[in-house]
């Protein structure tokens, strides 16, 4: 009794307790109401590497980096309120190493005074758990997310808690979705009811069941089939959920489907016209085939049936290639054999082409069976080539069509310099007496100008973008009116004959083109007859519908009036067939021809939303059909005018805007010439501001299209608000589809094209002052 009294005296009990705070694996920490450390056990001077006097003189926040003075007072004044506080924080050794811990903090009342007292435990081991606990779940998703096939968990009673990213690509929807729509997508097809009982069967036992297969639907509504792996989540040995995954086998499925047809496809593959089937034993290398596959191979019953043997009938460049394929794809990784290839034929060495087919089908020990068909593929293959002959046709049409975007730029900046050479030459001629030597002299300019205006013209009309009148006509009378032309075109020893169809549907096209499809189809036909032969011209009416025109590049359903101009010459193969439309292309001698000519049919007929055939062979002549689209118009009774003699003015006033200073000079020259009273300017706004002023009278304002500041149809606008009573005429030399963008190609609307003559000029200002 006396030494229980003396154990458990108040002295005793400290030294126990103390002795029991210095061997605690824990630092202990007390602290006063100013932070700093009035007690420390050895173990927080091991932890902090100081020696119990320097711990003694620090305060928390010396040792702990998270801790502020502030911070402090807040944990000071919770700790009165709560009495007890556990949280992770930082603390830092002398050696300034910085490592994670966990405390224990309470308040204590000792000797009437309040202390703060912290047990800290240094948790790095645990936190490094941790992490690596992380990185072992990252790495175990990323290989779960990269996976093919798709991963899920779910609870006893089948609600899903996980399902993996691949989701996209077996149901077309994000993991959540598939969530939510677990049951519609996998559950609800009574034909997996059997094979999911494995997994209430797993559920009950806790032990994992065999895979099965179930039908799904898939991507894109499609049905899919998935070999399903499931095993159950225990936990203190209770299942506590499923983890699973899905295969796409639907691949593997159809394979099989394939092969349960085999048999069948065996014994009446014969009566297929060029599919013959086979089976061979890889093990014993030894291959049988039906007699339709014979025949494609061009073998007979005593021929060598090895896999060499088969080999042998292979194409030499597709050899290699199959010997590989078989050896490490078929059969080292069971892939279905799916491959085209050549072959000779034994029995006559023709080349064919294949399509083989076929799967393993049978492991028995070591013994490997594959069977399927082999069907004879040359046929497709020349269709195959048929449709890339047609591809090139529409690349050619491509080509064609870059073509033209550049003659159509060349066009332009030709006409600018060409107005210049015309007008000038016309100048200097209006001012001399023809007997001056120098007046022929630019009348031979003149000539060749205007010689060089019409290879301007093909040009634009082959790019399908020069300046038309189309009107509504009819093709026979317009042929006939230009036959006496035509025969004179082509001379006395070839034979015309003019045939023209009955009930022809109305065209809309610009007369003047429709002659120089007439003229330059003939000359092209003339050229290729030599010593006397026979052109006609025909006329006809035809519809077409969309089945027939997919099955004829080229051609537009709709009803068209046809032009047909045939020619019993020399023909052309197929080489310059491909080439006859190009510009600068000809087969005549040097001299002897431009090569627009075909070139400006071509652009004409396109630029009238026509289409043009060309049938040729060597030897047995060419014939042209052009097919143009019916118009519902009525025909447009116009006729032609015949140009009068140079008109001149009676004084009347022009505001002529140009931003080409060289054409501006000479614009002012011509009207000068013809009697016309002339304001000139570059800028559209120098122009608005005469007008503004109002000092002198304009009668017309004559103005190029395309200018810096604006353009000629806003300047247009904007005078004709100060002066209602103005006339406008237009002039470009840029194309009519650039023109047409700027809506002064519309109706009614009084337009030049570049370059001018003076005479062209003259009748219209006529025509529009008048």
């Amino acid at each position: 009794m006396e030494d229980t009294q003396r154990i458990n005296s108040p002295e005793n009990l400290a030294k126990q307790f103390q002795y029991t705070i210095e061997m605690s694996q824990e630092a202990v920490f007390w602290m006063m109401h100013n932070g700093q450390f009035t007690y420390v056990n050895e173990q927080a001077c091991r932890s902090l590497g100081y020696t119990r006097e320097e711990l003694l003189s620090l305060f928390l926040w010396d040792v702990d980096p998270d801790f502020s003075k502030a911070r402090w007072k807040k944990h000071w004044e919770e700790l009165t309120t709560s009495k007890r506080r556990t949280f992770e924080t930082r603390h830092i050794r002398k050696d300034g190493h910085i490592f994670p811990v966990e405390v224990s903090a309470c308040q204590i009342l000792f000797d009437g005074k309040e202390f703060h007292a912290a047990f800290v435990r240094d948790i790095t081991d645990r936190k490094q758990a941790v992490e690596k606990l992380k990185e072992t779940e990252q790495k175990l998703r990323q290989i779960i997310e990269h996976s093919t096939n798709l991963f899920y968990i779910h609870t006893p009673d089948n609600v899903l808690t996980y399902v993996s990213p691949q989701s996209r690509q077996f149901f077309d929807c994000e993991p959540e979705e598939a969530m939510l729509k677990w049951t519609e997508l996998i559950t609800d097809n009574p034909l997996n009811a059997v094979a999911m009982a494995a997994t209430q069967q797993a559920l009950e036992t806790g032990q994992r069941q065999p895979s099965y297969q179930i039908e799904c639907i898939g991507k894109k509504k499609r049905k899919i089939w998935v070999e399903v792996h499931e095993t159950p989540i225990l936990e203190d040995g209770k299942v506590t959920g499923m983890a699973g995954s899905l295969t796409n086998i639907t691949e593997r499925k159809q394979a099989e489907e394939a092969l349960k047809e085999s048999e069948f496809f065996f014994k009446e593959s014969q009566r297929a016209a060029s599919i013959g089937s086979f089976k061979a034993d890889l093990t014993e290398d030894f291959w049988e085939s039906s007699e339709v596959l014979d025949s494609i191979f061009g073998i007979g019953p005593e021929y060598h049936r090895s896999i060499q043997g088969w080999l042998n009938l292979v194409h030499p460049d597709d050899r290699k290639i199959m010997e590989r394929y078989l050896r490490d794809e078929v059969i080292a990784q069971g892939k279905s054999f799916v491959q085209e290839y050549r072959i000779i034929r034994a029995n006559d060495g023709e080349m064919r082409w294949v399509r083989g087919l076929g799967s393993l089908i049978s492991y028995s020990g070591d013994q490997v069976l594959l069977m399927g068909t082999i069907q004879d593929t040359t046929q497709q293959r020349q269709e195959e080539e048929k449709k890339s002959n047609l591809e090139a046709q529409l690349l050619q049409a491509q080509k064609m069509e870059s073509i033209g975007q550049l003659a159509g730029g060349v066009a332009h900046d030709f006409n600018n310099m060409l107005s210049l050479i015309i007008g000038r030459a016309e100048l200097g001629m209006r001012k001399l007496d023809r007997a001056v030597p120098t007046y022929k002299t630019l009348s031979e300019i003149q000539n060749a100008a205007n010689r060089s205006a019409k290879l301007t013209q093909q040009l634009l009309a082959f790019a399908r973008k020069q300046v038309i009148a189309p009107v509504v006509l009819d093709l026979n009378s317009s042929v006939e009116s230009a036959l006496q032309m035509l025969n004179r075109l082509i001379g006395e020893d070839i034979n015309l004959v003019w045939l023209p169809g009955g009930a022809l549907w109305p065209i809309k096209i610009d007369p003047a083109q429709l002659d120089q499809i007439l003229s330059n189809l003939l000359i092209n036909a003339r050229d290729a007859i030599t010593n006397g032969g026979k052109i006609t011209i025909e006329t006809s009416s035809v519809s077409f519908d969309q089945s027939y025109c997919d099955r004829h590049l080229g051609f537009s359903p709709g009803e068209f009036s046809v032009l047909s101009i045939s020619d019993d010459g020399a023909g052309m193969d197929n080489e310059t067939l491909t080439k006859i439309f190009e510009p600068f292309y000809t087969t005549k001698g040097v001299g002897e021809g431009t090569g627009l000519g075909l070139s400006t049919v071509y652009g004409i007929v396109k630029q009238n939303d026509a289409f043009i055939n060309v049938y040729s062979e060597p030897g047995q002549g060419t014939t042209f059909r052009l097919y143009f689209p019916r118009d519902i118009d009525l025909m447009d009774g116009s006729s032609s005018e015949i140009k009068s003699v140079i008109k001149g003015g009676q004084g009347q006033s022009i505001l002529l805007v140009e931003d080409d200073p060289a054409l501006l000079k000479l614009g002012e020259e011509l009207l000068n010439e013809l009697g016309y009273k002339v304001f000139a300017t570059e800028s559209p706004t120098t122009a608005i501001a005469f007008a503004t002023k109002g000092e002198d009278k304009i009668d017309l304002l004559l103005t190029d299209v395309i200018m810096p500041e604006m353009n000629g149809k806003e300047l247009a606008e904007t005078l004709k608000r100060l002066l209602p009573e103005l006339k406008v005429l237009f002039t470009s030399g840029y194309t009519s589809n650039v023109i047409a963008h700027h809506s002064v190609l519309d109706e009614g609307i009084n337009f030049l094209q570049k370059p001018l003559s003076i005479q062209d000029l003259a009748d219209k200002l006529s025509k529009i002052l008048s």
